[in-house]
Formats: C-alpha cells, structure tokens, sequence
C-alpha cells in the first residue's frame, strides 16, 4: 500500500508491535525517515501508533546516537543473559560454535576477549557476595 511521496517501506513485526521503516519524499523533494511504532491496543481492533520523521539533513547525527544507544542496550543485554542463572546448561561443539563465539583455524571454539571479562566479572561479584 503505497501512499504518495513514498520511496521506500519495510517493516518488523514482533509478539506486540510493528515497526515501519519509511523513506519519502515531500512535495518539495526534500526526503525524510519516517519510523512508526504501531500497537494492538487491549479492547481490540484499535491501534496505538507514534511516528518520528527524521529529515534528510538530521540523518547522519541521528544515526550516530541511535547507534550508541542500540551499542548500550545490547551490552547491557548480554550482560542480564550472563549473569542470569539457567536451568539447562547448553552444550557446545568444538564443531559447532555459538554465533558469539570466535574459532580457531582446526574449528575449536574460543572465548573472546569480552567474554572471558564477562566471565572474571561475575566470578569476582559472587565471590564478594559469599
């Protein structure tokens, strides 16, 4: 469903929201980023929705911080998955790394550097916390 002025559209889709992705064009030509976040509100068929335009000359700026910030979340997210206490230990292959992990040339898998101080981090918190 193409709407005037639209150059380019694609969406996320997660359990509770769709994120659009839009790239278009005013009547003067000027292009802009048009993200939406639409949400299935709780009484039904309605919709909440929010959008931001960012416009062609904020691009390269809004990008650079919205890196960072997605940089600190996922740090922050790898750090709560490591630090909390699962139920099944996963097994790993020599054969069949996880995407996180590094191989050696023979195929072994190896810790990277981060996650060997993950790991010292966590061993030190709960040495301190006994």
């Amino acid at each position: 469903m193409a709407s005037r002025g639209e150059i380019y559209s694609t969406r996320s889709d997660s359990e509770r929201r769709t994120y659009f992705f839009n790239v278009k064009e005013n009547r003067r030509g000027d292009l802009f980023l048009n993200i939406v976040e639409s949400s299935k509100r709780d009484e039904g068929e309605s919709f909440d929705r929010h959008q931001i335009m960012v416009y062609e000359e904020d691009i390269k700026g809004f990008m650079e911080e919205l890196e960072k910030a997605v940089a600190i979340a996922r740090k922050r997210e790898s750090l709560t998955e490591a630090a909390s206490p699962r139920k099944y230990k996963k097994k790993t292959s020599a054969t069949h790394p996880s995407p996180r992990q590094k191989t050696s040339g023979n195929g072994e898998a190896k810790a990277t550097n981060l996650q060997r101080k993950k790991v010292l981090k966590l061993k030190k918190k709960r040495d301190q916390d006994t």
